[in-house]
Formats: structure tokens, sequence, C-alpha cells
């Protein structure tokens, strides 16, 4: 029977800081003291280019790819005051600090990007609901994968 693979185990971890150079060596040069507890999800990572159409005369609509977007990574978690990784992203949301982030697989792949942190927020206050927060990370880079 094959086994699928899951991300259960994966971490995240985040430092208020910006690598020298935008590469797995800059990256893993970085005090990495942030990892983010008790996180419930981590959005997909990865540039999305802009679509680039022109519609011909001969009824046709060709495409192109254009400038490549990180995007906004949404994540949530559920709140503990004193973690190292939360407090960063609190501490830095909407401020427009540069953060980078460490996304660690299961399987030992892991992932970097560098952007900013918005709109961190606290989660509905409903019955049945954990006391969590959510936000999004804004990639300004590319994804290094290691």
């Amino acid at each position: 029977m094959t086994t699928v693979p899951s991300y259960i185990g994966a971490t995240v971890a985040v430092v208020a800081a910006l690598p020298a150079t935008y590469n797995a060596a800059g990256y893993a040069a970085l005090t990495w003291t942030g990892v983010i507890g008790n996180l419930v999800q981590w959005a997909p990572i990865g540039d999305q280019s802009s679509d680039i159409s022109v519609t011909t005369l001969a009824g046709r609509t060709l495409h192109s790819n254009g400038a490549l977007d990180g995007g906004e990574v949404a994540f949530t978690y559920v709140f503990a005051a004193a973690d190292a990784g939360q407090v960063i992203l609190r501490a830095n949301s909407n401020n427009n600090v540069g953060v980078s982030v460490r996304v660690t697989d299961p399987d030992g792949t892991v992932h970097y990007a560098a952007g900013v942190v918005a709109n961190v927020a606290d989660a509905e206050r409903a019955d049945g609901n954990y006391k969590g927060q959510t936000g999004v990370i804004r990639v300004n880079t590319a994804v290094v994968r290691v």
C-alpha cells in the first residue's frame, strides 16, 4: 500500500530580519528563534504570475506569463502570549518591517521566503471556537526550496 505524505509535524519559524542574500545560505545564516507554536494552518507558498492576454483579430486569445507575485500567505494559530514566533508576527503586523520565514516539512524539505506581516487579528469569538489569531505574510521574494 502507498503511504500518502502529510504536513503533520511541519514547523514554521519567523525572524524579524532579512537575509544578506536571498538564497539558501543567506536564509540559513539568520538566527531562527521564533518557531510559531500551536500553528493550525499555513497557506500555500509559491509565486503566481499575472496573465497577459491578447485577443487577436483571428478570434484567438493568446496568453503569456507576466510579473511574479508571492501573494499573501494566510496563517492561523492558537494564541499563546509568550510564544516567540507569535510575538514576532504580532509585533510586526502592518508596520512594513521585513521578516523572513522558514517552513520545514516533515520530510526535511525547507522553504524560505521574506516579506511583511499584515492583518494579525483575533479569531471569531463564538461557541465552539478556540482563542486564536489569523494574519498574512505578504511575500516579496521568490520561495527558496532546499
